[in-house]
């Protein structure tokens, strides 16, 4: 089980995540995957008027499988000053 980043919160919406395609007019053929989630966490100081904290933790209801098309993201360390580049 992972969990996704999701940015540009929208909290009256219904997500569904695309997982291994680059654009959306390809989001129903392979390798794409269709996923439905279950949970979106919110940053604790997220302000909707403003925008500022506009990130959230999202939970797919299924697991997602990584291959040569869906791959992890590396972040840095919050401490880090350089960033991975792959």
């Amino acid at each position: 089980m992972f969990w996704f980043i999701l940015i540009g919160i929208d909290s009256s919406s219904t997500y569904t995540i695309y997982l291994g395609t680059h654009t959306l007019s390809n989001k129903n053929t392979p390798p794409s995957k269709k996923y439905t989630v279950k949970r979106v966490l919110p940053h604790p100081q997220y302000n909707s008027n403003n925008f500022l904290n506009d990130i959230a933790l999202i939970f797919l209801n299924d697991d997602a499988t990584i291959n040569d098309d869906i791959r992890l993201a590396c972040l840095p360390d919050y401490s880090s000053s350089s960033y991975p580049t792959s």
